[in-house]
């Protein structure tokens, strides 16, 4: 039987920079500084204005008698994003979830918690593996390896991680 790649493939990106339109020299920079990473994803900010209308007034008529957003902190949602680093000409924004990754061995689903960096790293490895502890438990670790631009190493570490769904 085929064993199956240890290695953790992000199902989306993991980072978004978003360099500002007004700075056009900036982008082909970034986009060829992470040219080729799967976890990183360089675009242009298209945004014109103000996003929210400060002053709209409300009327009689209106049927709206509570804002949309709710003021209960249960029903707050944790943003998909948040922004990690504003550089200048550029802001880079961090995934808020763990990224999911699949032991090779059982196929149990661990979720991996990726550490916060300075700057996004130009490459980064993460190998799940299958560790039995006697007398019949098991745990998952994950190795991670991240680089920069120059090859460098940037963090290395391994760490016990949970898992989350045992599959056959």
């Amino acid at each position: 039987m085929p064993r199956a790649d240890p290695r953790v493939r992000p199902e989306r990106y993991h980072w978004v920079i978003v360099a500002d339109a007004d700075r056009s020299e900036m982008y082909p920079v970034l986009r060829r500084n992470f040219l080729g990473s799967a976890w990183v994803d360089v675009v242009v900010d298209r945004r014109q204005g103000q996003r929210r209308q400060l002053s709209r007034t409300f009327t009689a008529d209106d049927r709206r008698r509570v804002g949309r957003r709710s003021m209960d902190p249960e029903a707050a949602q944790v943003p998909s994003f948040r922004l990690a680093r504003r550089g200048d000409g550029f802001a880079v924004y961090e995934a808020t979830a763990s990224v999911p990754g699949r032991c090779p061995q059982c196929r149990a689903i661990v979720g991996v918690e990726i550490p916060r960096f300075v700057e996004p790293p130009v490459r980064l490895e993460l190998t799940v593996i299958h560790e039995t502890i006697p007398p019949d438990r098991t745990r998952h670790l994950v190795e991670l390896q991240s680089y920069s631009a120059t090859g460098r190493v940037l963090l290395a570490s391994r760490m016990v991680v949970r898992t989350r769904i045992d599959l056959p």
